[in-house]
């Protein structure tokens, strides 16, 4: 499995699984993902098989000592296949110098799509992340955060919002009690 800096080709097949594999909601502003890569906050990867096939995207904002995957979607055609766990695996080599973490939706709220999200949180689970303690109201979910091992607090989490999206990211990021 290879992660690929996207040439246009890869572009469009990227902006195409995005808007299929995410709901319009929780999808970022295309332009933003691409303004924050060109300012160094943020690396959008192409995942790519051995053989030099598109297999998916990653998104990954950072800060001084954090790496979060904002972003993470596999073809369809290809799940299922272990290439999700060979991309995650290559992403958390990439960033093992830094606290890797994820976000979920929180299987513990009611929901109608609770068998997706429970399978969602076993794949992430069985890949070799932890939950960090934490389950945040980010926006309009509530998401539970993952991550490779390496601690990370509520606060520092919320400061990787502020970080990227400015003050008023404050205001829509609170932890669930």
């Amino acid at each position: 499995m290879m992660l690929k800096t996207p040439d246009k080709g890869d572009l469009r097949r990227i902006k195409k699984l995005y808007r299929a594999a995410f709901p319009r909601v929780e999808r970022k502003p295309f332009h933003m993902i691409l303004r924050q890569c060109k300012k160094g906050e943020a690396e959008l990867f192409a995942a790519k098989t051995d053989s030099g096939d598109f297999a998916g995207l990653a998104v990954v904002v950072k800060n001084a000592d954090i790496a979060m995957l904002d972003y993470f979607a596999v073809q369809p055609e290809l799940r299922g296949q272990g290439v999700g766990s060979a991309a995650l695996k290559t992403l958390m080599e990439r960033y093992a110098d830094r606290r890797f973490i994820l976000e979920i939706e929180a299987v513990n709220v009611p929901c109608d799509n609770l068998e997706a999200r429970e399978k969602r949180r076993r794949f992430y689970l069985n890949n070799g992340m932890t939950s960090a303690g934490f389950t945040a109201h980010v926006f309009f979910t509530d998401l539970e955060v993952l991550t490779a091992g390496k601690p990370v607090t509520f606060e520092e989490y919320r400061e990787l919002y502020r970080s990227h999206l400015g003050e008023m990211a404050l205001k829509k990021v609170s932890l669930n009690k």
